[in-house]
């Protein structure tokens, strides 16, 4: 963030503020019940300067500068404290729609940092784990590896890589949905099917769903569900998919997609049960998009963000999809 603002602009600590953690203590907040903390686990320069910024609500560049000087921040230290505290997030440029600490974003961060992973290089995780899961099993049917869509929706099978065929456009989004999230083959933990994909997933988990919308499958603009398993586009009805805000049609060109992220929780929260499935999605989230955009650069396919995650809300709706993680718009068409 730049902070290199005339002295009038208004900033204000964020709401992330309550996310800092020194050590095992969270000095602003507890994220776990909501309520608020005295500042005594920070250097007292620091719980000075963020008491102050609390409580002025907002301040100018230069009253921000004047706070941390009276905190205790050295001098030729004060610029680039102030330039740390934007940079990090903490202080932010006045809004009067910033999110509030509970917004979906957010907690999705406090939860991730409240509840660590297993430890699968600890020997006895992986039995412990697989013997929790068959008596998860003796009560809970176990998900399958990938969303099943009902027989009856229609169906387009995708080129597989080896293969050629006339249509460019599905040749080129066939290798770029296969290369990000195809299944390469099946397999078993314990008694969960799991599926092995190009990104790598905390448990072979792999909790999420693709869509593409595009006027090139069926003539007309309509959503698929990329079935991984089948390495096919399933033509989702208009009543089993909610367009998002950043979804486009006849404005666009051909070969132009949306390419949509959704969050199949209940392929991990099956498993884990606990706070722990927060940390798990963020870390294969992080995962899937990073091999999207490389699979997407090697083909030379431009990637535009267009939408992420704000709203609260984690559990599927009546929908066959869940909630929408991130969203894309990208180009196929081929030239020279």
């Amino acid at each position: 963030m730049n902070v290199d603002r005339v002295a009038d602009d208004a900033w204000q600590l964020s709401p992330s503020a309550s996310l800092i953690r020194v050590g095992d203590a969270w000095p602003l907040g507890d994220p776990a019940r909501g309520s608020h903390r005295i500042l005594n686990a920070l250097p007292a320069w620091l719980g000075q300067a963020l008491a102050v910024l609390t409580s002025a609500g907002t301040v100018t560049l230069g009253q921000a500068s004047d706070d941390l000087a009276r905190a205790g921040v050295p001098e030729a230290h004060v610029d680039f404290c102030l330039r740390s505290l934007a940079d990090a997030g903490v202080l932010v440029e006045y809004s009067t729609d910033i999110p509030e600490r509970d917004a979906g974003n957010l907690r999705d961060r406090q939860w991730a940092v409240i509840s660590p992973p297993a430890d699968y290089r600890d020997p006895g995780t992986k039995d412990a784990d697989v013997q929790l899961m068959y008596s998860y099993a003796e009560e809970d049917e176990p998900p399958v590896s990938s969303t099943q869509a009902p027989e009856t929706w229609a169906r387009t099978p995708l080129p597989r890589l080896e293969n050629n065929t006339d249509n460019r456009f599905l040749e080129r989004l066939g290798r770029l949905l296969y290369l990000t999230y195809g299944v390469h083959s099946e397999m078993d933990f314990g008694p969960l099917p799991r599926s092995r994909r190009t990104p790598p997933s905390f448990g072979a988990s792999h909790p999420f769903d693709i869509c593409v919308t595009t006027s090139q499958v069926s003539g007309t603009w309509a959503t698929h569900y990329y079935q991984p398993s089948e390495h096919s586009l399933v033509t989702l009805p208009a009543s089993q998919y909610s367009p998002g805000a950043g979804d486009f049609h006849e404005s666009c060109g051909s070969g132009d997609i949306t390419l949509s992220i959704h969050l199949a929780i209940e392929r991990v929260h099956w498993r884990y049960r606990t706070s722990t499935v927060y940390p798990t999605v963020l870390l294969d989230l992080g995962h899937l998009t990073e091999t999207l955009r490389l699979v997407a650069e090697s083909m030379r396919i431009g990637l535009t963000v267009t939408a992420g995650r704000t709203e609260p809300a984690l559990p599927k709706s009546d929908q066959v999809m869940g909630p929408r993680l991130r969203q894309y718009r990208a180009c196929l068409e081929t030239r020279g």
